[in-house]
């Protein structure tokens, strides 16, 4: 289930950007140092253009409403600057 939204949420960036999209997305990668009891932890990276950090900020708080409205059980948290993947 994780691994299919984070893939959702890469398409729906790639999607919303369009041609625009001057940054990179990395696939959906499983987080090993991650030791959660009974889940498991998905994460992808954006790197998004200088001075555009508040429009992609936007855009994954969107695709985060999408999760809640759609009753998902999954959450999604935005880091923003990560010193790691945890």
């Amino acid at each position: 289930l994780a691994s299919s939204w984070a893939a959702r949420c890469k398409k729906y960036m790639e999607n919303t950007l369009g041609g625009r999209l001057k940054t990179k997305i990395t696939m959906p990668r499983i987080a090993t140092n991650f030791k959660g009891k009974d889940s498991i932890r998905f994460y992808i990276f954006v790197k998004c253009p200088k001075g555009e950090r508040n429009k992609y900020v936007y855009y994954l708080e969107n695709f985060n409403k999408i999760l809640i409205k759609e009753k998902i059980k999954c959450n999604m948290d935005l880091d923003i600057n990560p010193y790691s993947t945890y």
